[in-house]
């Protein structure tokens, strides 16, 4: 009856996405070596930027900018989190300019911002170049696994050197290797997939 046709159509069902998925998966094979630089590299990165998100937290109490429902930790505060003032979204910049620390506040939360857009940036191309060379599209999977390590490297300095205000040029530096890691990674992917 129907329940027997609904379990063969399954099975064909099945069968065929099988069928495909052997199609799509056999030139992919995945290089160990390359494999455990996106693994490292991966954390890597996301410990970096889950860093930069709870200290932006932290920051946003003392530049006094968490949502008005958030005043009574600020005002309890905690090991974590400073005793701080009012809270409000958006600043009273001309109540803020007469404290210096909380001007001081807000411009390391404004850095912290821009780390953490920067990041997301970078990221959203260069995680996913590394995991496609990774799992076996890349040409030369030693050199991916190179690019992979190079890229968190850079990231993290240019998240040291920005953070603690270092040389423009240093900074640039470090962007750099990253931005250029992540074109190459892309390039390579784009040979082996082509050629595989």
């Amino acid at each position: 009856g129907v329940r027997g046709w609904a379990r063969s159509s399954d099975h064909r069902r099945l069968v065929v996405v099988a069928s495909a998925w052997q199609h799509v998966a056999a030139p992919l094979a995945a290089d160990p070596l390359a494999l455990k630089c996106a693994a490292a590299a991966t954390a890597v990165v996301w410990l970096k930027t889950s860093f930069i998100v709870l200290k932006q937290a932290q920051q946003r109490f003392s530049a006094g900018m968490r949502p008005p429902e958030d005043q009574s930790v600020a005002t309890a505060g905690s090991a974590v989190i400073p005793v701080s003032g009012e809270q409000a979204l958006v600043p009273d910049y001309s109540r803020d300019e007469k404290d210096p620390q909380k001007l001081e506040a807000i411009e390391k939360e404004a850095r912290l911002a821009r780390l953490w857009q920067n990041d997301s940036e970078n990221n959203a191309f260069a995680i996913p170049l590394m995991w496609l060379g990774a799992l076996g599209l890349a040409s030369r999977p030693s050199a991916h696994a190179f690019l992979c390590i190079a890229y968190a490297l850079g990231r993290v300095a240019h998240t040291i050197i920005y953070y603690h205000e270092g040389p423009s040029e240093a900074r640039g530096v470090a962007f750099f290797t990253g931005f250029s890691c992540t074109a190459a990674m892309l390039l390579n992917v784009c040979i082996g997939s082509l050629t595989a």
